[in-house]
């Protein structure tokens, strides 16, 4: 994932697929996905999406911040950001609990939807709202102590 946000695509790419092939779990599904979807590679994070939505149907993590998170980057790669912001809505309820992935990694993950939602702000210029978004993550630095 730091490797997909500091723009270094390919590598991102590369490592996501090296994970994928030691593990097909829940929470390396995922940050496999969130790491193609934010390299660019939205069609094999879609699939990964897919695959986690059939998989666990009733799984708090997944189906309150990791398929949100998904699918507002990819509302966020067609521009559509309205669509971003509604998809986040459930997440609020989770915001600052700390998903599965949270626990292995060092509070990998906790305020993604958050960070998302401050994204889909920017980008339809509602700069206060984006700030309270963004502030969460000042706010609370311990659940996102392992994000980039």
């Amino acid at each position: 994932m730091c490797d997909a946000v500091y723009g270094r695509a390919a590598k991102a790419r590369k490592r996501a697929h090296a994970a994928l092939e030691l593990s097909q779990g829940r929470d390396v599904e995922y940050a496999a996905a969130l790491a193609l979807a934010t390299a660019g590679d939205s069609a094999e994070s879609h699939a990964l999406a897919d695959d986690l939505k059939e998989r666990f149907p009733e799984d708090t993590s997944v189906q309150f911040s990791y398929l949100p998170t998904l699918g507002a980057l990819f509302a966020l790669a067609h521009g559509d950001h309205a669509k971003a912001i509604e998809t986040l809505r459930v997440a609020h309820t989770y915001e600052f609990g700390l998903t599965g992935i949270a626990f292995f990694s060092g509070s990998f993950g906790g305020l993604h939807p958050t960070y998302e939602r401050g994204q889909a702000y920017m980008k339809r210029r509602q700069e206060t709202e984006a700030a309270v978004e963004f502030q969460k993550l000042l706010d609370h630095p311990g659940v996102a102590l392992a994000d980039p």
